[in-house]
């Protein structure tokens, strides 16, 4: 069962409804952050005054959140004197404050000579983080035991790529404003969600309450760049008499058809049953319904026109056959699509043999291909290690953001997907240049527009491959964008990029985009185009085929030395 709002901040007053009655609930969110997570938050924190034991803002946070120290007590302990709140020695107070930090500091002396996984553990330890957490209500915060497994593992995982305590500690505050991966659903707990985040699923039960309830439309502070939803110029807004009526019009009706969209999505939904909450009478006021409301989108308000539809309604729900003979024939098809037939039993010898000679294979990516074939005449910068720079986060971002869009829906519902994952993005003003920049290409007649939004295609994002390339070698890579497009007679194999240098772009990736084309090539039997998009630019760089034919010659013509180069690297 899922209930689908469009406001978030509806969910508490219906958790704590459905609780009374003994309900099991999860909330949903699409923008829950890693900071929001007690576990991610308190461990960042921990790791960060142990890498620097002066830093008395971060330490009071830890007292403050961590231990539970009220602000009195560290009021009375400071007396005014912010660097008494340090670890780096021991203090010479005593109480509740003075006893913690004393705790603190013994660690930190502790964990000095310690690797940073067997570092972040004794933290861990010492200061009962686990058992902490473990107080938490577990109905609000769910897995805190699992988060922090995982937080140690990343612990582990930097130490064997030689990070530092003061480098962790730096990757973790990096990653606070990351959204978090989507929590799994509690089994059989009813599900609240926006129905942003219920795109593309489905429930037996779906239930939209709220149906008359205002939905407040918050504008951003001014002053602002607006863009006209119509022709996409943009204007400077230092307040709002800057935006004039017909303007205006055009914003409301670009939020109005967001707000019905987002309502189809909800209505959508279910299975089984769909239950509409008919609450018209309760939020009604004196002028009547709220035009930002649901149910005036849906044009059920007691002046709209499909009022009547809405009474017609039956308040029992019944059973279906016509729905139930649907999803059994649903259920079948299913489970003939994913029927996997039992492998044959392999003798002895032929398992033994491949034990033998399994160590034999190389899997290599496109990535490294590319930087071996530019090893030789060093025409390619070489790859630089340690922290993610801002263009690395960047990065992340726009291939997380382009993973999300439904390339299938309606062009218009992807600047929602924006403004959903804008918050992660590490710069906003670029996200939203270099999006408008795509969002024109894609509205023309573009090459690109013709591949991603016209005619019959399937559109797969982040496109896992394995490909034999000889008996000894595979070829293992992501594809950033892979699209069938019946009209075009074939695939595109798309490539982002967000460098900020786009001189020879093409020519600097046409060794992996090489590899890319080959390995699809071979394995689909069909037409394959590839391409780059520059982000920065919203330059289409398509490639010739014939020219990546003979770069991929160059590149698989020598595998003992590209076997090397992949050593050295």
């Amino acid at each position: 069962v899922a209930v689908l709002c469009p406001r978030k901040g509806w969910f508490v007053p219906l958790r704590a409804a459905l609780r009374a009655e003994k309900f099991d609930v999860q909330i949903q969110s699409e923008r829950d952050l890693q900071g929001d997570s007690p576990a991610y938050a308190w461990f960042t924190a921990l790791a960060v005054i142990m890498a620097d034991p002066r830093d008395s803002y971060e330490i009071v946070g830890v007292l403050r959140e961590v231990f539970g120290l009220s602000d009195h007590d560290l009021a009375v302990f400071a007396e005014g004197k912010s660097e008494r709140f340090q670890i780096a020695e021991a203090p010479a107070w005593p109480g509740v404050v003075g006893d913690t930090l004393r705790l603190l500091e013994e660690t930190h002396a502790r964990i000095g000579a310690l690797p940073l996984f067997s570092a972040m553990g004794e933290v861990v330890r010492a200061t009962q983080l686990r058992e902490r957490l473990l107080t938490l209500p577990p109905e609000d915060f769910e897995n805190l035991d699992g988060e922090l497994d995982d937080l140690l593992t990343l612990s582990a995982a930097a130490e064997a790529e030689g990070r530092t305590l003061a480098d962790f500690a730096d990757v973790l505050r990096d990653g606070f404003s990351a959204v978090r991966e989507v929590r799994p659903a509690t089994r059989d707990a009813i599900q609240l969600i926006t129905a942003h985040k219920a795109k593309g699923s489905e429930w037996q039960v779906v239930v939209v309450p709220f149906l008359a309830r205002r939905v407040i439309q918050r504008s951003r502070p001014y002053p602002r760049i607006v863009r006209h939803p119509q022709t996409g110029e943009a204007h400077v807004a230092l307040s709002g008499e800057d935006i004039d009526a017909d303007f205006k019009d055009a914003l409301d009706m670009k939020r109005r058809q967001e707000a019905e969209r987002l309502l189809y999505v909800a209505l959508t939904r279910s299975r089984n049953t769909l239950i509409v909450v008919d609450d018209c009478a309760l939020f009604r006021t004196k002028s009547g319904i709220s035009p930002d409301a649901q149910a005036a989108h849906l044009r059920c308000a007691p002046d709209g026109a499909n009022v009547g539809a809405l009474s017609a309604l039956p308040d029992i729900a019944s059973a279906c056959t016509a729905t139930a003979a649907q999803q059994a024939a649903r259920a079948a098809s299913k489970a003939r699509e994913h029927a996997v037939a039992p492998l044959a039993a392999c003798a002895p010898t032929i398992t033994d043999a491949a034990r033998a000679r399994a160590a034999v294979f190389v899997k290599r990516n496109p990535s490294a291909l590319a930087e071996a074939y530019f090893a030789e005449g060093s025409a390619a910068p070489p790859r630089t290690g340690g922290l993610p720079n801002a263009g690395t986060l960047y990065g992340t971002w726009w291939h997380e953001f382009v993973e999300r869009l439904d390339w299938t829906a309606a062009p218009a519902t992807w600047d929602a997907t924006l403004a959903d994952t804008l918050a992660a993005s590490p710069d906003p003003d670029r996200s939203r240049r270099e999006w408008g920049l795509l969002r024109g290409a894609l509205a023309g007649d573009s090459e690109i527009a013709q591949w991603l939004v016209r005619g019959e295609r399937r559109v797969l994002p982040e496109l896992p491959f394995l490909w034999a390339m000889n008996d000894r070698e595979c070829l293992e890579g992501v594809i950033d964008l892979a699209v069938w497009n019946a009209a075009r007679g074939g695939w595109l194999i798309l490539d982002w990029k967000t460098n900020l240098e786009t001189a020879d772009l093409a020519a600097h990736y046409e060794p992996q985009l090489a590899a890319y084309w080959q390995s699809t090539s071979e394995m689909l039997h069909a037409p394959v185009t590839a391409a780059l998009y520059s982000t920065v630019t919203g330059a289409w760089l398509p490639y010739d085929a014939a020219r990546l034919a003979g770069t991929w010659k160059k590149i698989a013509v020598d595998p003992g030395a590209l076997a090397a180069a992949m050593v050295r690297e």
